[in-house]
């Protein structure tokens, strides 16, 4: 993302940070130095003219990330849910409350009958294999951007990789 703050700064982000085994946070997820410095670079990219300019804020943390890179509601038994917002809430979240509401109500219609609710699910794999695997594919992708932006193709072994959340029909917030 990126857009100008109410004092004329620049908000500048970047959303590739790494993963937590077992959907636990790490205190490194909270503020990674690595994603940090990548984001600045990516910032110097877009500006050059910033290339030695202070940055005077940086903040971090993890973020929930569906497989279909979509909010996802419903219920079990009486308790309702949504969650899957993946870093986009703010816009979604009037939707969601209708959505909660009608369903805590029992009241069903247009909203309740959207594909977000009750969806068919996509899941991601059990624990090691996820971890491991969107570690591996976190490098891919990493690896395919720095190619690009090198002007240059990345490699047959890292573009495979890098696509197959695609081919899986899985959607990274990238």
């Amino acid at each position: 993302y990126m857009r100008t703050t109410n004092d004329g700064r620049i908000a500048f982000g970047w959303g590739g940070g790494t993963m937590g085994f077992d959907g636990r946070v790490a205190r490194r997820q909270e503020l990674d130095a690595s994603v940090i410095a990548r984001t600045r670079e990516s910032l110097v990219r877009f500006f050059p003219q910033l290339r030695g300019r202070l940055v005077t804020h940086a903040w971090g943390g993890p973020i929930d990330v569906s497989p279909t890179h979509l909010p996802i509601f419903g219920s079990r038994g009486r308790v309702h849910h949504g969650f899957g917002f993946t870093g986009n809430g703010v816009g979604p979240t009037y939707l969601g409350g209708e959505i909660l509401a009608r369903l805590a109500l029992d009241r069903r219609d247009e909203r309740t009958a959207l594909a977000i609710v009750e969806p068919s699910r996509k899941l991601f794999p059990p624990e090691p294999f996820r971890y491991v695997g969107g570690s591996l594919i976190r490098r891919a992708l990493l690896a395919k951007d720095a190619a690009e932006d090198e002007g240059r193709e990345p490699g047959a072994a890292t573009a495979f990789v890098a696509a197959l959340p695609r081919r899986l029909g899985l959607r990274l917030p990238r």
